[in-house]
């Protein structure tokens, strides 16, 4: 009887760990907040574990619309609790047609350090000033700066004295004092820095809203390919742009949608953050014939399981294919990697092997809505790639839109 009771004591125990470890992972992995398109007391979570969220009560305004739910698993073990918004479903038109980016930055950007050979030794005259790679250099000594040509000029006219540098780091605006050393190669004043001013390419675009006239892409910001920063946006316009070959992604080798930017002036740009390219479309139902409206889904409502694509691999002529969602990830910390696709469709798989660059901001389709849209692939896996939750991208686009007119103050570095 005794050794029965350890037995059973021992099942109990074991039991209680493994429920309060799955606890654990599941409040790490869940959201902090969800958002729902009508009140309901009961909302189904996607998980490996049986999860939901019963409404409990409103929060301390008493506003209808906002309200606390706790998580249970197996509708018995408390996991939880997250906020709740109702908010009205949101109507767009899918996108998945081709687009051609080209950005201005604001000011110059450092992409990277020469050393200046002076009369008293070697030395980088930007680096001392604390400039890193990825800075964006704005003004120097109060004029603004956009080119290589009036940064270069600035500093050879300097004849050695101190300039002041008025920059960006991540968002963040800092001044500092950058003393241009004379170089014995050539005589001139050099600064010891290569800049940057503009880029171009090609992508996809995941929707466009045509109660504001604006459009989402990508999924991801558009970084400087040296440094791995986002261009800071200066200005920047979309222009229409066709896909006129692929080359076909293999293990360990992204393919690539190769294509030609045309000077159909279709919007501007207005944001270029880490979760997409956002702004102004003008001449989007020119460029789109037969538009698919469907409404956003909320990210507990994405869930694993068959889904389709919407892409453009020749041409301006966008095609459906079929993919499927093999896993789900509502933490914050990876903004563009909510999903796991893979491409299931082989049509697709037989002319670019899957995910190739290029692809990014195509719109992923499940049940009827809009659930997200692709942003990176699987290097040794190409039929593989991480997808954005469509919600995530249309509250950022929201949120940015005040967010980037805000005045920085100034903060001093040494």
């Amino acid at each position: 009887m005794k050794k029965l009771f350890k037995i059973c004591s021992c099942i109990c125990f074991l039991a209680s760990l493994i429920i309060l470890a799955a606890i654990c992972v599941e409040s790490y992995n869940l959201p902090q907040e969800i958002k729902i398109t009508k009140y309901c007391e009961k909302i189904e979570l996607n998980s490996r574990f049986p999860l939901t969220a019963r409404i409990i009560s409103n929060n301390e305004n008493s506003n209808k619309e906002k309200y606390r739910a706790q998580i249970k698993l197996m509708n018995i073990f408390p996991v939880k609790t997250l906020d709740v918004e109702v908010v009205n479903e949101k109507i767009v038109v899918v996108g998945g047609n081709p687009f051609g980016i080209k950005i201005f930055t604001e000011g110059v950007v450092i992409v990277g350090f020469q050393e200046i050979e002076t009369s008293e030794g070697s030395t980088n005259p930007a680096s001392e000033a604390g400039l890193q790679p990825g800075d964006a250099i704005i003004k120097i000594d109060d004029k603004k700066v956009d080119s290589n040509k009036s940064v270069d000029k600035i500093v050879k006219k300097s004849e050695g004295n101190s300039l002041t540098i008025i920059a960006k780091r991540n968002n963040e605006t800092f001044i500092t004092q950058l003393k241009p050393r004379k170089s014995v190669n050539d005589g001139y004043y050099r600064a010891g820095i290569w800049v940057r001013d503009s880029s171009a390419g090609i992508g996809t675009m995941t929707y466009y809203d045509p109660d504001t006239k604006t459009f989402a892409g990508l999924g991801h910001g558009v970084c400087d390919i040296d440094v791995d920063k986002l261009l800071p946006l200066g200005k920047g316009d979309v222009v229409s742009a066709k896909v006129n070959n692929v080359s076909k992604g293999t293990k360990g080798k992204p393919g690539e949608l190769q294509g030609h930017l045309e000077e159909n002036f279709i919007g501007t740009l207005s944001h270029n953050t880490h979760t997409g390219v956002f702004g102004d479309v003008e001449n989007f139902d020119k460029e789109t014939s037969d538009k698919i409206t469907l409404p956003i889904a909320m990210k507990q409502e994405v869930k694993k399981g068959k889904a389709q694509i919407f892409c453009t691999i020749s041409g301006n002529k966008i095609e459906q294919f079929d993919a499927e969602i093999i896993e789900v990830n509502y933490k914050e910390d990876s903004p563009t990697k909510n999903m796991i696709i893979i491409i299931t469709d082989q049509r697709l798989l037989n002319k670019t092997g899957g995910i190739v660059q290029g692809m990014s901001g195509s719109p992923i389709i499940k049940d009827g809505k809009l659930i997200g849209a692709i942003t990176h692939v699987f290097v040794n896996e190409p039929q593989k790639g991480y997808a954005i939750f469509a919600e995530k991208m249309f509250k950022d686009a929201e949120h940015m839109k005040g967010f980037f007119n805000l005045p920085f103050p100034y903060i001093k570095i040494s």
